[in-house]
């Protein structure tokens, strides 16, 4: 037993051997913080915002590292400007809450939302483009007919994959299914209109289809 400052550490015995195919063994160990140990605490923050509805997601704007924009509990997608605290835009992004907001690694400009709403629905925003009030595209996960709730078609979780581009995972509640999609093919298409006049969104469905005969890539 050694004792190390106010924690107690269980070691393994000498006569363990030091070794196994030439590579150190792991030393199992337990730790017992002191009960007495303080911990520090942050309580003022920094800048405060209020809406006229529950914010339940927030994530900070890459390109624009004084800009949050923030999902609400009431279907709305609002941004805030760090430097003019009395200023906000919003769009309504869902038909119910704003869950859930990830901007993607390798495009700053995009970011994907979604919702409790029962549709199954990702939707991809050019931040560049909010006055459009429409989503660059829409991924549509699987929606099973016999589903008994609309709760099993949520979207449950996401993430962009860090190394390959336009590659993002989704899972939904009550599924045991992960699906990986690739939306290269759309980022391009949604790049090349900024500026333009088309702003229908495109939608990426479960079948590996989109409208506008856009076809998806195996992730």
């Amino acid at each position: 037993l050694l004792r190390r400052g106010s924690a107690e550490v269980l070691a393994s015995s000498p006569e363990e051997p030091a070794s196994l195919s030439g590579e150190l063994l792991a030393v199992a160990a337990s730790f017992r913080l002191s009960q007495g140990a303080a911990v520090d605490c942050v309580n003022e923050p920094l800048f405060e915002f209020s809406t006229s509805e529950a914010a339940v997601s927030v994530a900070w704007m890459p390109h624009y590292p004084k800009g949050l924009l923030v999902g609400t509990g009431y279907r709305w997608l609002r941004s805030y400007d760090l430097r003019q605290p009395g200023w906000s835009s919003a769009i309504v992004a869902h038909n119910k809450a704003v869950y859930g907001l990830e901007f993607s690694p390798h495009y700053p400009h995009l970011v994907a939302t979604y919702s409790d709403d029962g549709t199954g629905q990702v939707k991809v925003w050019d931040v560049r483009r909010l006055d459009d009030d429409a989503p660059a595209f829409v991924l549509q996960l699987p929606v099973h007919a016999h589903g008994r709730n609309a709760r099993e078609h949520n979207v449950a979780s996401l993430s962009w994959c860090p190394t390959r581009q336009g590659a993002i995972a989704t899972t939904q509640e009550r599924s045991s299914e992960l699906h990986v999609w690739s939306l290269s093919h759309l980022i391009a298409r949604s790049n090349a209109l900024v500026g333009g006049v088309d702003t229908g969104a495109k939608t990426l469905g479960a079948s590996g289809t989109s409208s506008g005969d856009l076809r998806a890539r195996a992730a």
